[in-house]
């Protein structure tokens, strides 16, 4: 029973270092620039169906998500950089007062060191979950609203092994 009460004291102590990462790189200021990032690729994208050869008319807001995120340089180039700079001072910021703030918290620094790894990995899923929702309220706005896949993916000749026929 010993061993259970150490597990869940040692879980919260995690959880709290978690929460008290995501937190601290929530706060930036960089991250109210996030949507209007977003914003500005998924118009840039809006852009290149508007002068491609087919058209903004046979496109629907699924071929407008597979444009920003199957691109390979706005999915390997933009997407990652902008990421990276809202939390590339995440490890520095902590040479800078919040890590003796924090240290002094947590019995260990694996604590420290799991809590920052896991409001790193709360911040992808927050930067993802307002990339797509940006990406899905643009291109409802731009390109029709449908269930099925467009039959621009079929006249463009994109491929999708398994998945489209």
């Amino acid at each position: 029973m010993r061993s259970l009460e150490w597990a869940l004291a040692a879980g919260r102590t995690v959880w709290r270092a978690i929460d008290h990462n995501s937190v601290v790189l929530a706060s930036d200021k960089r991250w109210r620039l996030m949507p209007a990032g977003a914003l500005v690729v998924s118009v840039l994208v809006v852009f290149d169906f508007v002068n491609s050869k087919w058209g903004i008319g046979e496109a629907n807001q699924w071929d407008l998500m597979l444009a920003v995120f199957n691109d390979p340089f706005k999915a390997m180039v933009l997407l990652p950089v902008g990421f990276f700079a809202l939390v590339a001072d995440a490890i520095t910021r902590d040479w800078h007062g919040w890590g003796y703030l924090s240290w002094s918290r947590y019995k260990y620094r694996l604590v420290w060191w799991v809590g920052k790894l896991g409001g790193i990995a709360l911040a992808v899923l927050m930067y993802l979950s307002i990339l797509v929702i940006i990406v899905l309220i643009t291109s409802a706005v731009a390109a029709t609203v449908e269930v099925s896949w467009s039959t621009l993916v079929h006249v463009s000749e994109w491929t999708y092994p398994g998945v489209l026929r």
